[in-house]
This record gives structure tokens, sequence and C-alpha cells, in this order.
């Protein structure tokens, strides 16, 4: 297994007693894989840019405000009604 969020949603399968994540028969669960699958290709796929914006622009005046969407972008992945760190907050801090 080598992706990133199918490790993760693995890990929390296999050790419940974590609380990692909802359970598979929690009706939270559909929108934790949503969120999960989001991240890795929406969010994961930055963190490239994040250490070098100059990757993908030319203008230097244009680096903050790159990084400012990317900040954005990963804000979004707040969840609401969630108290502790779940594997989306572990897989974004990753990106």
């Amino acid at each position: 297994m080598a992706e990133s969020a199918a490790i993760l949603i693995w890990l929390a399968d296999r050790f419940p007693d974590a609380a990692l994540a909802p359970a598979p028969t929690d009706q939270r669960r559909p929108a934790f894989l949503r969120w999960m699958a989001y991240v890795s290709s929406a969010i994961y796929g930055l963190a490239w840019v994040r250490g070098d914006p100059m990757r993908i622009i030319s203008d230097e005046l244009q680096a903050e405000v790159v990084l400012n969407r990317i900040a954005d972008r990963r804000a979004v992945l707040a969840l609401d009604g969630c108290a502790k760190s779940s594997l989306i907050d572990i897989c974004s801090a990753m990106s």
C-alpha cells in the first residue's frame, strides 16, 4: 500500500481504540472518506508548492498571494463538531 490516505484509513480501521476516524458504521463515515480523498487529491498535492512558490509562478511579488491561497485551501479542512484530532488533521499536517 502506497497511497497516504489509504494507509491512514487502514490504520484507523485496524486500531479503532485510537479513535482516529469514525467507525465504518458511524453516520459521519461518508463525510470522513470524502475529506480524506479531498485532502490527498486537492491539498496534499500543493505541499511541493508551499516550499517554493516560484515553481509555479514567475513573479516573486505573487509568492505571498500563492502561499495565502494555499493556506486558505488547507483551512477548509476544519470540521464542525470534531473536538479532537483525526486522520484528516494528520494528513493535512503532512502537506
